[in-house]
């Protein structure tokens, strides 16, 4: 009687953690479903801003030097303006995007999957990429919020001309994840790590394919996050000592998004990280309401909570 007591108590369990289960991954996949949209918008209504708006703020001449993509030991003089590169940028960004949302599996087909509570994020990567985006959100807030507790600061950067803010910060992404990620993790990784076969170009857009796993990777991931950190205060004017740790968290986690799931991911994470905030800020400036920035941060501090619970549960199975 005791063990059929058991055994009934046991298969109870079970019941309750799947039921539990299944309304995490629901709440994930709706929180998803929801910042994606807004990633959907936040590529119009940035160009909107830069074009339409009093975000021209006659930034629009030639640029004397490429700083903004690639660090050159001397100047080049580009007779390109700045709007111009941003919407080279945007389509790019648009492109990667593209790739990401009909890979392996339509986003659409997996997110009804999702919605069912079925567990099934590593069949489209844009879900995976937005998933990891979430979690560096609500990760990077904590860290903020214990640093303040401790009287840690982590500063902010100034800015006087909104548009060159912008664009600055839109080239970020690409230019950084080529640095950081492709240079410090793909390009060891294929001397090193690289399997019999695999080229140079599969390795350094996707590592995990064609690489060997162990420590050696896990190696590249932890010193380039750190030279990550490292860089926001020794090259980046305006950043103090705590945003060491939130940029090298940060790193840690773009550095797994690209070798997990290739450079497109951790380049898409790392613009919505800068590109989408922007866009919800400005605009907020411009129409007068923030709410749409709020309702973004607080939609992704849930869903990385919720999505660190779900990977947590995996880990301790």
């Amino acid at each position: 009687m005791q063990e059929e007591d058991g055994g009934n108590s046991r298969q109870s369990g079970r019941v309750g953690i799947s039921i539990a289960l299944r309304i995490l991954l629901f709440i994930h996949a709706l929180l998803t479903l929801l910042i994606s949209i807004m990633m959907f918008v936040s590529y119009p209504l940035g160009a909107y801003l830069v074009f339409h708006t009093n975000m021209d703020s006659g930034y629009r001449e030639p640029l004397d030097e490429f700083y903004m993509l690639v660090p050159l030991p001397v100047k080049v003089q580009l007779n390109i303006g700045i709007g111009d590169i941003f919407m080279m940028l945007w389509c790019t960004y648009l492109l990667l995007f593209t790739i990401l949302l009909l890979s392996p599996r339509n986003m659409l087909s997996v997110m009804v999957r999702l919605l069912k509570g079925d567990d099934g994020y590593s069949s489209n990567n844009i879900l995976i990429t937005i998933s990891w985006f979430s979690i560096l959100v609500a990760s990077s807030t904590a860290i903020d919020l214990v640093q303040s507790m401790l009287g840690v600061e982590m500063g902010s950067i100034e800015y006087e001309d909104r548009l060159k803010y912008f664009v600055d910060a839109t080239t970020a992404p690409l230019r950084e994840e080529l640095g950081f990620r492709m240079i410090l993790i793909g390009v060891p990784a294929y001397i090193f790590l690289a399997r019999q076969g695999s080229t140079l170009l599969n390795v350094l857009w996707r590592p995990y394919e064609h690489v060997r796993h162990g420590k050696g990777i896990n190696l590249l991931i932890v010193a380039s996050a750190v030279l990550f950190g490292l860089a926001h205060i020794l090259f980046s004017s305006g950043w103090s000592y705590g945003k060491v740790t939130q940029a090298t968290l940060g790193g840690l986690i773009l550095g797994w998004l690209y070798y997990r799931y290739g450079l497109h991911a951790a380049v898409i994470a790392h613009w919505a990280a800068n590109y989408m905030p922007l866009t919800y800020l400005f605009a907020g400036d411009v129409f007068g309401s923030q709410t749409m920035l709020n309702l973004l941060e607080l939609l992704l501090i849930s869903n990385g909570i919720v999505a660190i619970l779900l990977r947590l549960r995996c880990y301790f199975q």
